[in-house]
C-alpha cells in the first residue's frame, strides 16, 4: 500500500523561492555563489500576481490545486559591516521600518558593492557583531489587516522607493541573523470546491536571506531547524543553477484537520518542528512578529 503524501510537505516544496545565482571570485575553485535581493523579489513576481499552486489531496483522494498569494509579513536585514552613520525610525500603528538613515545620501548601484571598503573595526565591533550576528539595518513588520494588505512584491517595490538597499544588497553582504517572514492567503482552488471554507489555511514561512555558510559555525547555533535532516536554511540547487530558500519556520491558521496535519504522513510532527523553530528565532532576534502572536493565539 502506497504511502499517504504529505499536503504540508507539497506546500512547503512549492512556497520555496529559487533565485538565480551570481558568484564572486569566479573561476576560483573556492568562489561564493550568492544572490541579489532584487533577484529574490523577482522570482516572486508571478507568484505575487497570479498565486502559487500546490497539490492538494482531499479526503475523497481527490487531488485539487490550492492557490496563495505571498504578501510580506516581516523582514529583518543584519549587515555585516558596521555603517558610520546615525539612524533613525520611522513607525505607524500598521508598520514600524529602521534603517541607517546617512547612507543613504549616496547614490546607489545594483551592480557594485553597497558598502564603504575603508570602513575601521575596533576590537568592541567585532565582539558586538560576533555576539549579535551583526548589525540591524532595516526591518518591516506588517500589521494591516490581511484582507487590505499589498501582494509581497509591490509592498517591496513600495518599500524600496525609500530604503533602495531592498534590491542592491547581496546575500553575501547580510549576517545569519537576516530573514522575512511570508504571509500565505489562499485565493481559489481548481478545481473549485463548493465547501470552500474548509479548505481556507494561512500560513506564516521563515526564510533565512544570508548566505550563511560563509559565517561558519554561527549559523547553525542561531539556525533553530538547522539539525533536520530533511530541511536547511538556505541551498544550491545544481540542476537548475538557482539558490533556493527552503522555510526554516513555519506557523498556520485553520489548518487543524486532518487535510494539513494527517497523522499518516508525519505532517503533525513537521508543522510542530517548524513551529517551534520560528518561535525559537523571534525570540532570538528580539522580534516581536505581529502575525506569528496572531497565528498562535488563534
Amino acid at each position: 500500500m502506497a504511502a499517504k503524501r504529505s499536503n504540508l510537505q507539497c506546500f512547503l516544496d512549492s512556497v520555496t523561492p529559487a533565485v538565480e545565482p551570481h558568484f564572486l571570485s569566479e573561476g576560483e575553485e573556492n568562489s561564493v555563489k550568492c544572490f541579489i535581493l532584487s533577484d529574490l523579489w523577482e522570482s516572486l513576481y508571478e507568484w505575487s500576481v497570479y498565486g502559487v499552486g500546490t497539490d492538494v489531496v482531499l479526503p475523497n483522494d481527490e487531488t485539487v490545486v490550492q492557490y496563495f498569494v505571498p504578501h510580506l509579513s516581516a523582514i529583518q536585514l543584519y549587515t555585516n559591516k558596521k555603517f558610520l552613520a546615525t539612524s533613525r525610525s520611522l513607525g505607524s500603528h500598521n508598520q514600524m521600518c529602521w534603517y541607517a538613515s546617512e547612507y543613504h545620501k549616496k547614490e546607489l548601484s545594483p551592480s557594485c558593492s553597497t558598502f564603504s571598503n575603508d570602513v575601521i573595526f575596533t576590537k568592541e565591533d567585532l565582539e558586538n557583531a560576533t555576539k549579535n550576528l551583526g548589525y540591524k539595518y532595516f526591518e518591516y513588520f506588517e500589521m494591516s489587516p490581511s484582507n487590505i494588505r499589498m501582494p509581497l512584491v509591490d509592498k517591496v517595490r513600495e518599500l524600496a522607493q525609500n530604503f533602495p538597499d531592498l534590491d542592491s544588497l547581496k546575500s553575501i553582504e547580510l549576517s545569519p541573523a537576516s530573514w522575512m517572514s511570508i504571509y500565505w492567503y489562499p485565493i481559489y482552488m481548481i478545481p473549485a470546491q463548493f465547501d470552500i471554507e474548509n479548505y481556507d489555511a494561512c500560513f506564516l514561512t521563515y526564510h533565512s536571506l544570508s548566505s550563511s555558510f560563509q559565517v561558519a559555525g554561527i549559523h547553525e547555533t542561531f539556525n533553530p531547524i538547522s539539525k533536520l535532516s530533511n530541511s536547511t536554511s538556505m541551498k544550491e540547487n545544481d540542476k537548475n543553477m538557482t539558490i533556493s530558500l527552503p522555510p526554516f519556520g513555519l506557523a498556520t491558521l485553520k489548518a487543524k484537520g486532518a487535510l494539513w496535519n494527517n497523522p499518516e504522513t508525519g505532517d503533525s510532527a513537521l508543522a510542530a518542528s517548524l513551529r517551534s523553530a520560528a518561535g525559537s528565532w523571534i525570540q532570538h532576534v528580539q522580534a516581536h512578529h505581529h502575525d506569528f502572536d496572531f497565528f498562535t493565539n488563534h
